[in-house]
């Protein structure tokens, strides 16, 4: 019988233990999202980024990045972006500009009004309309 209290001991302590570290998961995401939330101001329609170009995608004389301007944005956090050579197909997401995905840039290079609202392209094809070589 004393094994018996002594099994229902151990499963209550890992079931408390369980509870705690979830809850300090829950925690510890809260203090995140709120550093990156910080560290990470959101973009608005109208920003110019820079979209880094995949090894893949260009040659070694091409340029590294190219240049959008957000489009607009949704309730999720995700972002259209445009070039002058039409509106890229995928949608990015804020923090993906921090990650080497997108970054924001300081200076306005590129106006909603200068997309071809038209042509959606994807960031390939948009490498290769920029690229000063063979693409």
């Amino acid at each position: 019988d004393a094994d018996k209290d002594e099994g229902s001991s151990d499963g209550n302590d890992i079931q408390k233990a369980r509870k705690t570290a979830a809850e300090n998961l829950v925690k510890q995401a809260k203090k995140m999202k709120t550093s990156s939330d910080k560290s990470h101001p959101p973009a608005n329609v109208g920003d110019n980024v820079t979209i880094p170009i995949p090894d893949v995608d260009k040659g070694k004389g091409d340029l590294r990045n190219i240049i959008g301007v957000i489009l607009q944005t949704n309730g999720e956090g995700f972002y259209k972006i445009g070039t002058e050579h039409g509106i890229l197909q995928k949608l990015y997401c804020r923090h993906c500009f921090f990650k080497s995905e997108l970054d924001v840039c300081t200076q306005k290079f590129l106006e909603v009004a200068d997309v071809k609202q038209d042509t959606e392209i994807s960031l390939r094809t948009a490498a290769t309309r920029h690229s000063v070589g063979s693409g």
